[in-house]
């Protein structure tokens, strides 16, 4: 086991630095985090097989995993995602009440969704160019994702029937790109957890009609969850 020697958020990993000194050894590095998350100091950051090279490995760990106080988007997609929600968040607070913003914000996170869609899901294993496992990282999964760039905006705009119905219409519009079960499975989520926030608006007839086609037109080109 090789143990973190400092608190912060992991920003980078070399993987090329850590893949070449697993293979002249004939290890496997598994890291416990992958870049975006926290580490506290003394904690378990990877773990070697076999064991034994563990400590041979230690400082290149160390080197390789760079670890400071803030998160960056160098490696750390879900941090992108992460801004972009908090800037809707920020303009549906009482307090600005920016409902375009919300739903710019909106548009642009569908956006970069079909973008992160369209890449293979990665297994979070690296190799050496003869096809050898060295590195593993926990991969980043499209579920979380959606989760990162949808929730907190859900509820933030609970009681905003044009936030929602953006929600659902985006939803929809991304249905026909995605790749496999697991994204629509995802998306799906978050369209049923969208309309059961719409389920406590008063009963507007005008925004209820919008909201149960939106989420109609999202529900028959996603599929069953």
């Amino acid at each position: 086991m090789v143990n973190a020697i400092t608190s912060g958020y992991v920003q980078t990993v070399d993987r090329a630095r850590v893949v070449r000194a697993a293979d002249r050894r004939g290890a496997i590095v598994c890291l416990a985090f992958r870049p975006g998350q926290f580490v506290l100091e003394g904690e378990a950051l990877a773990r070697v097989l076999p064991a034994a090279h563990a400590e041979e490995l230690a400082a290149t760990i160390h080197i390789a995993v760079k670890i400071g106080q803030h998160r960056t988007l160098e490696q750390d997609v879900e941090f992108a995602f992460a801004q972009l929600s908090e800037v809707a968040i920020r303009a549906l607070s009482p307090a600005i009440n920016d409902t375009f913003t919300g739903l710019s914000s909106i548009d642009w996170l569908g956006d970069a969704l079909r973008m992160f869609a369209a890449f293979p899901a990665s297994d979070g294993a690296w190799h050496t160019k003869l096809g050898a496992v060295r590195l593993l990282v926990p991969p980043l999964l499209f579920a979380r994702v959606v989760v990162g760039a949808f929730d907190l905006i859900r509820e933030a705009g609970a009681e905003n029937p044009a936030v929602t119905i953006r929600l659902l219409q985006t939803c929809a519009r991304l249905a026909p790109q995605l790749l496999d079960r697991e994204q629509r499975r995802a998306l799906r989520s978050e369209v049923e957890a969208a309309h059961q926030v719409a389920a406590r608006w008063p009963d507007v007839h005008v925004d209820r009609d919008a909201l149960e086609e939106a989420y109609r037109l999202a529900s028959d080109r996603l599929g069953a969850a």
